[in-house]
């Protein structure tokens, strides 16, 4: 009988410090998840200044590449900007692959 309850207390002793290893995890889980919505919202912020607005970065580039920069590599379909969307920052839009840019300053003129 006696050797029963100290099992018993032995038992759920072992319980409680399970359910607080348990507790533990799902607290540094949840720390986890938070961090990674944290890192999310800092890429899709960072993505942001690359492709979106006036000026942004990837039509700036894509700009430079029209006017015949040289270049082996083509931007991912994935952050390619739309023609539309191709603002030079010193006219209304950037060239098109049959204008130079000479000819956007005349039409402008």
């Amino acid at each position: 009988q006696e050797e029963q309850n100290r099992n018993s207390l032995a038992i759920a002793k072992q319980a409680g410090n399970l359910y607080d290893k348990f507790i533990g995890f799902v607290e540094a889980l949840e720390e986890v998840g938070g961090r990674l919505n944290q890192t999310v919202e800092a890429w899709q912020l960072a993505r942001k200044r690359l492709t979106s607005g006036k000026g942004n970065l990837i039509s700036r580039a894509e700009a430079l590449r029209k006017l015949g920069v040289q270049n082996t590599k083509r931007l991912p379909s994935s952050v390619a900007v739309e023609e539309d969307e191709a603002v030079c920052p010193e006219h209304s839009k950037c060239p098109t692959e049959s204008e130079t840019h000479e000819t956007m300053i005349q039409k402008t003129l």
